[in-house]
This record gives structure tokens, C-alpha cells and sequence, in this order.
């Protein structure tokens, strides 16, 4: 089941985590409502003070065409999300494979 943004601070409650956490990535195989990256990237860009880079890169080979206006809704999305660190960028990334295939 996936998490809302305000469950992942009741379940990070390591000392400095969010005061030097400066880049993360994310890999998933869905970019679909409600899937689990959202609640834990959205909590990390509003809480993480140091963040300079979040990449969320999908397999896009997962996302159907008719899936394609929720894909561009997700990026302006992305953009509206209130920010800890001013100079955070936001990617969202297609690949055709995961590095480790």
C-alpha cells in the first residue's frame, strides 16, 4: 500500500538524514497513481534541506499509451511540490532498461 508524504515523517526519525541527504534516485516500474515512490519522494523533496538532485527514472516501456496525460500531469506535479532546498531539480526520466540488466 502505498504512503502518503506525512506517514514517511512519523517513520524517519534518523538524526541529521534529512540535513545531508544531497542526491537520490529512485527506480520503479510504475509511474501509476498511488504507487510507493510518491509518498517517500514527495516527503524527501519537502523535508531533505540539502537536496540538489531527485531523479525518479521508470522502465517506460511499463507506460501504456493511455497513460501518457497522466505521465505529463505527474511532471507538472513534480514542479508544484513545496521544497526544502530551493535549488532542488526534479527528474523524471524514461529508460529502456534499469542499469543492472
Amino acid at each position: 500500500m502505498p504512503l502518503a508524504a506525512e506517514v514517511w515523517e512519523k517513520q524517519i526519525t534518523a538524526d541529521g538524514f534529512l540535513y545531508h541527504l544531497s542526491s537520490v534516485t529512485f527506480y520503479t516500474d510504475s509511474l501509476l497513481e498511488g504507487h510507493h515512490c510518491g509518498g517517500i519522494c514527495k516527503f524527501l523533496v519537502m523535508n531533505a534541506r540539502v537536496l540538489k538532485r531527485m531523479s525518479i527514472v521508470y522502465h517506460h516501456s511499463q507506460v501504456k499509451p493511455e497513460h501518457a496525460a497522466k505521465l505529463e500531469a505527474d511532471r507538472r506535479e513534480l514542479r508544484l511540490w513545496p521544497r526544502a532546498s530551493a535549488d532542488v531539480l526534479l527528474e523524471l526520466t524514461p529508460v529502456d532498461r534499469f542499469p543492472w540488466f
